[in-house]
């Protein structure tokens, strides 16, 4: 694919392209300084072309290029590049060692992202991914090698021993009702964090319907068009899943992806199979599976989108229709959910 410097969005992409082929030793060289004499939008475009330079044993080109970090500046065009400022303040460090930038600067950014890391806050793949990549390249860096672990670890009065020559070590256990208690000692003489995760399973059924930014309602049909109820249905009943999406915003929300599962008692009529599929025109992509349906799509400020589906209600039983979401890929903070229901196939 050609990079368009008409196309400012594209910067970064090519930009990340030539940084990969230099990281992989296939540098190419003719098309990297062409690259670096192009208008860069984006601070973080100039991070990754730098980065590529580096790579290539061209340091002073790389810290000429490298821009100055600003506090509250958007580095890049999240929507194209799907990252966040996180993401490109990791990318950022990196670059930062590549070209022999302060010690103490490169700490500061180190700790930022150590600290977003540690926070229960929402991180996208790009994100964590690129956090946990700088953090490996400082560790190498600093010279920073694996230590022997040993600590005794005591829950609810039941002790046991962790030895291992590995940074890190575990094991689970089921706690019981009420208060539990986990006492662990330190058997070394470095300094060593202990994290205590717990997770459960919540029925589906119980969720609440909610959302955020968008809204979604879900409704049923019978061939003729009629609405049904799903939680009564005569075995061999045909159904239309109609969902659709709404954006009352007046921004564009963009990557979205809509998620339907079928009840085990009812089976999916791929219309795919034999061309009769339509009215899903809006959706950029669809995932048809036996027994759920993926559909992505944009919505434009005061828009939405009507997607459907086709099922059978095929074998007689007691069934729960999972819960409907439909969520921002790249956004935790724009989603909605209709809770699970039961269904009954007689």
């Amino acid at each position: 694919m050609r990079f368009n410097p008409d196309y400012k969005q594209g910067e970064t992409i090519q930009a990340y392209r030539l940084f990969v082929l230099a990281l992989a030793g296939k540098a190419e060289m003719g098309a990297m300084n062409r690259f670096k004499e192009i208008e860069m939008n984006y601070d973080l475009t100039k991070a990754l072309a730098a980065a590529a330079f580096a790579q290539t044993g061209k340091t002073t080109i790389a810290q000429n290029l490298l821009p100055v970090f600003e506090e509250g500046k958007s580095m890049s065009d999240y929507y194209t590049s799907f990252g966040s400022r996180t993401r490109d303040l990791a990318f950022y460090t990196y670059v930062q060692m590549l070209c022999d930038v302060d010690a103490q600067t490169v700490q500061n950014n180190i700790n930022t992202v150590c600290r977003m890391l540690s926070t229960d806050r929402w991180m996208d793949t790009q994100t964590t991914a690129f956090s946990l990549f700088v953090l490996g390249k400082y560790a190498e860096k600093m010279n920073v090698t694996k230590a022997n672990l040993s600590a005794t670890v005591k829950v609810n009065g039941e002790e046991r021993t962790l030895n291992a020559n590995m940074a890190s070590a575990g094991f689970g256990f089921t706690p019981k009702l009420g208060s539990n208690t986990v006492e662990i000692k330190n058997n070394t003489n470095q300094k060593m964090i202990a994290n205590v995760f717990t997770k459960t399973s919540v029925a589906e059924y119980d969720m609440n319907e909610s959302g955020n930014f968008i809204s979604m309602t879900v409704s049923y049909f019978d061939k003729n068009g009629n609405a049904v109820n799903p939680a009564n249905l005569a075995v061999g009943t045909d159904l239309t899943v109609q969902m659709t999406v709404n954006n009352p915003s007046e921004y564009q929300v963009t990557e979205l992806a809509l998620s339907y599962y079928l009840p085990s008692g009812w089976e999916l009529v791929n219309e795919r199979v034999n061309g009769e599929m339509t009215g899903n025109e809006g959706a950029k992509h669809i995932d048809l599976r036996d027994d759920r349906a993926y559909f992505y799509f944009d919505l434009m400020p005061r828009s939405k989108k009507t997607f459907t589906l086709k099922a059978n209600a095929t074998y007689e039983g007691n069934y729960m229709i999972p819960a409907v979401r439909c969520e921002d890929m790249y956004n935790n903070e724009i989603f909605y959910n209709i809770p699970a229901r039961g269904c009954v196939v007689k």
